[in-house]
Formats: structure tokens, C-alpha cells, sequence
């Protein structure tokens, strides 16, 4: 199989999809280690949560349950998008650019409409979900695409030929 030409648009959206892959599996990793105890609940933590009622270490774990569900389950759609991307699959380009899109967008009203510590970041992580979104469907890499598409097709009519052949 020849290896396909990759535009350095598509390098890019591979090398910021894995980041938007990383990120929220270290998001669940670091909450799940948390709820089972591993990592020790600093009191600041503990302190901070009071607005949720949360008052001691061991609602602070329970709570931390729910982070890492979400966080897994956004780690298994990114590593899906991601090996998507990798293997040339187009529902995965198309996927990337509704999954990462809608995030972004979302992301980007939560984090302009937030007055905390942690805006700005919400604000630079929806620009990135952002540009990932864009570039999966920009014509760099629609032409990569299409070229492994074609590519495919045109390996299929020859093997359908030398089989017809015999």
C-alpha cells in the first residue's frame, strides 16, 4: 500500500486533534485517580466545592465520580475521531468538524460568558476545538482525503479487473 501524501494542513489537524484527544483523557485519568483516593484533596479543593455542598474529603471524591465519567466518555469519541483521522476514514473528518465545532462553540459562549480564573483558558481551548474544526474541512486536507479516496477506488477496479481476468 503506498503511503498517502499528507499537506501540512492535515498535520496540523492531526497534531490538534491528538492534543484535543490528550487533554480530555488527562481530564479523566487525573479525576478518576482523585475519586479513588490516589491523589490526595488539597483543602483549597475541599473549600472551593462548598458552593456545591461539598464540605469534607470523602463528598469531594464521590463528586469527582462525575467529571471522570464525562471525561471518559469524551476520551473514547476523541480517540475515535483521532484513529479516525489516522486512517483516512471521511466520516471522521466530517465527525471532527460537528464534534469539535459544536464543543467549541459551546466552550466559547461558557468561557466569554464566565467571570472565574479559568476563563481565559475555556476561551484559548474553544479557539483550538475551534481551528480543528475548520481545518478538518478545509481544501488541503479535503484534496488529502480525496486523494486516499481515490486512490482506494482506482486499487479496487484493479483487483475486480485481474480477478475478471483468471
Amino acid at each position: 500500500m503506498t503511503r498517502a501524501h499528507r499537506s501540512p494542513a492535515t498535520l496540523a489537524l492531526l497534531a490538534l486533534a491528538a492534543l484535543c484527544t490528550a487533554v480530555p483523557v488527562w481530564f479523566a485519568v487525573r479525576s478518576g485517580l482523585t475519586a479513588a483516593g490516589v491523589v490526595d484533596v488539597g483543602t483549597d479543593a475541599v473549600a472551593s466545592a462548598g458552593a456545591f455542598s461539598v464540605f469534607d474529603e470523602a463528598t469531594y471524591r464521590r463528586l469527582e465520580v462525575i467529571p471522570t465519567v464525562v471525561g471518559g466518555l469524551a476520551c473514547v469519541v476523541a480517540l475515535a475521531l483521532l484513529v479516525g483521522l489516522l486512517t483516512w476514514r471521511t466520516w471522521a473528518r466530517e465527525a471532527t468538524l460537528g464534534v469539535y465545532g459544536l464543543v467549541g462553540a459551546l466552550l466559547c459562549v461558557l468561557a466569554l460568558g464566565g467571570q472565574g480564573p479559568g476563563s481565559g483558558a475555556g476561551f484559548a481551548a474553544s479557539l483550538g476545538l475551534l481551528l480543528t474544526a475548520g481545518l478538518a474541512v478545509s481544501p488541503p486536507v479535503a484534496a488529502d482525503f480525496d486523494r486516499v479516496r481515490i486512490a482506494a477506488e482506482v486499487r479496487d477496479r484493479r483487483r475486480l479487473e485481474e480477478q475478471r481476468r483468471r
